[in-house]
């Protein structure tokens, strides 16, 4: 249809319309009238709109199911050590590469040279993960799905790595969050004290059946990860809580801060070396260190693989 017969077309309809209304012409027809709407909530006199967030609860009785624990079969030797290694465990190669350069600023003869010791501790750190995982492979399997919870803060037990690694994440990617011998609470309120607010982090993770993780009864209960372990992502958002002092002490007047919330399950894969190198010496570690340079291995993920291409 041209746009001649559109604005006739047009013309007839309004001639039309306006003949119904007993008049001679659109002209003759009442305007439409105003409507008061200053009484409304999101009327034109509101200065501005109110966003009020969902706020999550410590104690939100939501009945989660933890995972078993026998201080016989289910604990890996050390499992409290952990700690004191993974802030080292935690910094990527480009984590360590970046405090080099900051430390060593302006000499690049010292810079290159610290890379190239960076990049040797990295690749020992990792393969000395490698062959602890072994114990790990030796715990009885968790006879039930679970569900356990770990908080973070920027810049605590490590670089911070995490953060950026999940941010860049999509649902449904299968990641490696972290280095180290992470660790995770039985329930929710225990890990309040590490959720670094504003800006932390809190996953909820579940764990299927079957899995081999270190678990003990100790401090309300505790569950630590084998390291370079791999989660799958099922969710991530931005939320808001109180500090726990604050929800339990009701006090008045005080904001909920935002975090972020991760739900990830574990996937039941632990990445170890063979037995044959269960109680290798120094000796033979210098000389996996040379296999992992061959292979080029610079990441979490590639030293998660490296076990495979070693034949173990």
């Amino acid at each position: 249809m041209g746009l001649s017969k559109i604005a006739l077309n047009l013309a007839e309809r309004t001639a039309s319309y306006a003949k119904m209304l007993g008049k001679s012409s659109i002209l003759e027809t009442k305007p439409i009238s105003r409507v008061n709407v200053s009484g409304l909530k999101y009327s034109a006199n509101l200065k501005a709109d109110t966003f009020s967030p969902k706020i999550d609860k410590w104690f939100d009785g939501v009945k989660t199911t933890p995972p078993y624990a026998n201080r016989e079969t289910t604990v890996v030797a050390g499992h409290h050590s952990f700690h004191s290694m993974n802030s080292q465990k935690n910094i990527t190669l480009e984590g360590l590469y970046e405090q080099t350069e900051r430390d060593f600023a302006g000499n690049l003869e010292d810079i290159t040279s610290m890379k190239s010791e960076d990049l040797t501790n990295f690749i020992k750190t990792n393969i000395k993960s490698l062959r602890k995982n072994r114990e790990f492979l030796k715990l009885q399997p968790q006879p039930h799905q679970s569900t356990v919870f770990r908080a973070r803060g920027r810049g605590y037990d490590g670089s911070g790595a995490d953060f950026e690694i999940i941010s860049k994440a999509k649902v449904g990617d299968e990641i490696i969050p972290s280095g180290g011998f992470a660790y995770a609470a039985h329930f929710k309120p225990q890990t309040a004290q590490y959720l670094g607010l504003p800006d932390g982090m809190l996953y909820e993770i579940v764990v299927p059946k079957g899995s081999q993780i270190s678990v003990n009864m100790e401090h309300g209960g505790e569950a630590v990860f084998p390291a370079l372990s791999k989660f799958k992502l099922l969710k991530k958002e931005t939320r808001y809580i109180k500090s726990y002092s604050d929800e339990c002490c009701k006090k008045l007047n005080t904001k909920a801060q935002p975090y972020t919330y991760v739900k990830m399950e574990y996937v039941p894969e632990i990445p170890a070396l063979g037995k044959e190198f269960e109680n290798i010496s120094n000796a033979e570690i210098k000389t996996l260190v040379q296999k992992a340079k061959e292979q080029n291995c610079t990441t979490w993920v590639d030293f998660a693989e490296l076990p495979k291409k070693l034949g173990s």
